[in-house]
């Protein structure tokens, strides 16, 4: 039987991941992330991942589950963000923000972290469980010029968490102009050399032609990040897929 005739190169469908409960393969690629993840959570070294692949091969379904398996094999906070059709860094920042506020929020050790950068709670707007900065451009400001300190100190008050894995998915947006190539590139820097324990991993996902398109604004763009290509799945992980 010719398996690959029978058997499609991916069996993921654009817009529709499959759960972390029923992922299947890519083992290679889940090792190159979390070898990593140790390091991250007891020397408090950040870690920075790139993940490419054509439409189709699976990029968010993967690192969704590398994302769960961050949150129940490291005890890690699972940040997700879904940045499709966001162009700038103020956007990105008020996504991304607001999703760990809410995230926060379930914990009670969380309301530290989110009053720490809030004069007055009261004047946030609660949005179901998380937390709205929506017409809060001041605030945004503040936390994009100051991202590293937020990361610190957010970091200081886990508790009983020992890291946060960021995940950005589809970054697409915001590889037209150097603005956040040259933001993420001072964010890392500024991460680098600093003596704090930061206990962070930050996960980007894109195509590879905006991978590179980003590295053309900012050449050091490139060194910053374990590069991940994901291709095809093999038959056999396709056929698992098949009968999930």
């Amino acid at each position: 039987m010719d398996l690959t005739t029978e058997f499609p190169d991916s069996p993921f469908e654009p817009g529709h991941p499959v759960s972390p409960d029923k992922f299947k393969g890519r083992k290679n690629d889940i090792i190159k992330i979390i070898r990593y993840l140790p390091r991250v959570i007891n020397k408090g070294t950040p870690e920075h991942f790139f993940i490419t692949g054509k439409r189709g091969m699976g990029k968010t379904s993967f690192v969704k589950y590398i994302g769960s398996l961050a949150e129940d094999n490291y005890q890690m906070v699972h940040i997700y963000v879904n940045n499709e059709g966001t162009n700038t860094i103020d956007e990105l920042i008020q996504n991304l923000v607001e999703k760990m506020f809410k995230e926060f929020n379930k914990e009670t050790w969380g309301q530290k972290i989110i009053s720490s950068f809030v004069d007055n709670i009261d004047e946030i707007n609660i949005k179901g469980f998380g937390i709205s900065l929506k017409n809060k451009p001041e605030l945004v400001a503040n936390i994009k010029n100051n991202f590293t300190d937020f990361i610190i100190n957010t970091c200081k008050e886990l508790k009983d968490k020992k890291g946060i894995f960021i995940v950005i998915d589809d970054i697409n947006g915001l590889s037209d102009t150097p603005e956040f190539a040259n933001w993420y590139k001072g964010l890392f820097e500024t991460m680098d050399f600093d003596e704090e324990f930061i206990p962070v991993s930050f996960t980007l996902v894109s195509y590879q032609d905006k991978f590179e398109q980003l590295c053309d604004q900012n050449p050091s763009f490139s060194r910053i990040f374990n590069l991940i290509e994901i291709g095809h799945l093999d038959d056999e992980d396709i056929k698992e897929f098949r009968y999930i």
